[in-house]
């Protein structure tokens, strides 16, 4: 008598519906083939065990859903293996064990390349088969309550990081906002106008991206250009407004301002990044700047970047002490100080930008707020640049 048939004998009592037997079963395992009632090998198996019977033309993850464990006879009309495959397409890992197997060491050795957890001779101990179901069917559990625990816990990680990451941006345009506030407002304070420092950071932007400078540093070349004065909050009224022109000693004083914006912004966690142009956009490619008296690429990238858009934006804006230069002016004055004031690459690039391309961004810079904002047209402006560029 089959496994499979002794298998049968514990369920004699219980009512059949056809396709399983109804009671308090711990374990369902599914089966292909007829059952067939014996006696005392089924008493000698655990009572939790409970059965549903599968069709073998029909068999696959849907079929076996709910099963803890599938057996399979060696003896049917389609290979176990084949039956294998199908099972294996849509139900994963459930336990598979083959029973009535001739003793044949290559023949079991197929069964298991095809995925087979076990199997079973018509000669095996019952108690050792049951043991050795229940042992594929606790294992199979656990790693099942492992992959549920793995998907809720990797559910509640990615919950909490987008809670986070929410809640980061609204931090971080927190940030933003109140950097543009408090820059539109010192701005106000010297140039009577809010834009200066606005405008020139998408101007910044918008040459670092030409020029190549990767992404990763972008964010805080835009901080940079915006708070590029900031250390200007500590120069006194009577000298940073003085209508006419500096002493000596006042220019010193003047000259301050890029050690403190970078003393304050040092100070900053969020800022610390983006001091290199606060500190160093008044150094000349010649060494002849300050405050350091750097020259050539010892000055920072972004620095040598921001020194020809701090210029050319001061010579088109309207001061008290001046009317703005059209473009084509403010380049030739650029032009006349390459290799001196600044790095001739970047001038070199800069000419090349036609004049059109910095009046829209001169006109984006009212409406951009923020990084993203800023980022966004500068990519635009890059991206049709390059294109007419061809």
């Amino acid at each position: 008598m089959s496994i499979l048939g002794r298998l049968a004998g514990m369920f004699e009592a219980r009512k059949w519906t056809g396709d399983m037997y109804l009671f308090e079963a711990m374990y369902t395992i599914g089966y292909v083939a007829p059952l067939e009632n014996t006696g005392r090998w089924a008493e000698r198996l655990p009572a939790s065990f409970g059965v549903k019977r599968l069709d073998a033309e029909a068999l696959d993850g849907g079929a076996v859903a709910g099963c803890d464990a599938v057996l399979l006879p060696y003896k049917s009309e389609v290979s176990p293996q084949a039956l294998v495959r199908r099972i294996r397409l849509d139900a994963g890992d459930v336990p598979i064990l083959v029973t009535d197997v001739p003793c044949d060491s290559h023949l079991s050795a197929s069964l298991f390349r095809a995925g087979v957890n076990d199997i079973c001779c018509d000669s095996d101990d019952p108690e050792q088969f049951s043991d050795r179901l229940l042992h594929h069917i606790e294992k199979y559990r656990l790693r099942e309550r492992q992959k549920q625990m793995e998907a809720d816990l990797s559910l509640e990680v990615g919950n909490k990081t987008r809670h986070l990451e929410n809640a980061l941006t609204l931090l971080n345009r927190a940030y933003e906002d109140t950097l543009e506030s408090l820059v539109v407002a010192l701005d106000a304070r010297e140039h009577a106008t809010g834009a200066h420092s606005k405008r020139v950071a998408l101007y910044t932007m918008f040459l670092s991206i030409l020029a190549g400078v990767l992404p990763e540093k972008w964010q805080s070349i835009y901080r940079g250009s915006l708070l590029h004065d900031f250390g200007k909050i500590a120069i006194p009224d009577a000298i940073l407004l003085k209508p006419g022109k500096l002493t000596t000693e006042e220019f010193e004083v003047i000259k301050t301002h890029t050690v403190h914006g970078m003393q304050i912004l040092g100070q900053v966690e969020f800022l610390k990044d983006s001091a290199a142009i606060p500190r160093w956009h008044h150094e000349k490619f010649n060494g002849k700047g300050y405050p350091d008296g750097l020259a050539g690429e010892a000055i920072p990238l972004e620095s040598r970047i921001f020194a020809i858009i701090d210029v050319y934006d001061a010579l088109r804006t309207k001061r008290p002490y001046k009317e703005p230069l059209p473009h084509a002016e403010c380049v030739k004055i650029i032009v006349a100080d390459r290799g001196e004031h600044f790095d001739p690459a970047l001038v070199d690039l800069f000419v090349g930008v036609p004049e059109n391309a910095w009046d829209q961004l001169w006109e984006s810079a009212g409406e951009a707020r923020g990084y993203a904002a800023i980022l966004d047209v500068s990519l635009d402006a890059a991206y049709r640049y390059r294109s007419e560029r061809g």
